[in-house]
């Protein structure tokens, strides 16, 4: 299974000491780290601190609610899948649609059997771990397709480029080689010269890119730093 070599925190938030051991024994704490919360207000603090990968959650606590609880982890827990599991006394429909539009995964009525909670977390797990493998694996391919962008872009400017740029230094040499000395004509062809060297230079470091890093550039703009980016050795 996607994850076996991992320990999911498991977050459970019950106000009664009780209610929480009893949650604690029906799940495997070989297998799972649980945490610990006596009201939903601390249950938002240790989530401020570090995420819980699953959440359990006693909809009637002191300060804010299990409802509230989760719909603060659904809008905080970015593009992590956090699966909410609301407990509570009440079993009318209209308890559970409320827990389910505030964005639960699931919902189970007190007293439970403690198979079925163990059961109901297994499957929650599974489900994490699966996609936390399909984001990473997302996460890697748009990482792959940036990076044979990047080096597609700097092929294509080099090609295209080049061959202009050495056009305009061979004409600056040109220039510096005939029989007028104005100081100042022979001053602007040489920084010609020279600057177009510097895009030269550019431009071949471009070529070589093979995995690239960025840098801040202007407000959140960022853009290719090719002194810490990796190349492709010479050939």
């Amino acid at each position: 299974m996607p994850g076996q070599d991992r320990k999911y925190r498991v977050l459970i938030a019950d106000d009664e000491a009780d209610a929480r051991n009893l949650i604690a024994v029906a799940l495997d704490s070989t297998t799972l780290s649980l945490q610990f919360a006596a009201s939903g207000d601390e249950a938002i603090a240790k989530c401020r601190e570090d995420m819980p990968d699953l959440a359990i959650l006693d909809v009637q606590m002191p300060g804010s609610t299990g409802l509230e609880v989760c719909s603060w982890i659904k809008s905080h827990s970015c593009r992590a899948l956090v699966p909410v599991l609301l407990l509570t006394c009440q079993s009318e429909v209209h308890d559970r649609v409320q827990g389910l539009d505030c964005g639960a995964d699931d919902y189970i009525v007190k007293p439970f059997a403690f198979a079925e909670l163990a059961a109901r977390v297994r499957a929650f797990v599974r489900i994490k771990a699966l996609t936390d493998e399909l984001r990473a694996t997302q996460e890697l391919l748009a990482d792959k397709e940036r990076q044979l962008i990047a080096a597609q872009v700097g092929g294509a400017a080099a090609h295209e480029l080049g061959q202009p740029l050495t056009s305009i230094m061979l004409h600056c040499e040109l220039l510096q080689s005939l029989p007028i000395q104005e100081d100042q004509f022979l001053t602007t062809a040489a920084t010609l010269s020279k600057e177009c060297a510097r895009i030269r230079e550019t431009l071949a470091c471009l070529s070589k890119v093979d995995q690239y890093r960025t840098r801040e550039y202007v407000g959140n703009d960022a853009i290719l730093d090719l002194k810490n980016s990796s190349t492709k050795a010479s050939e």
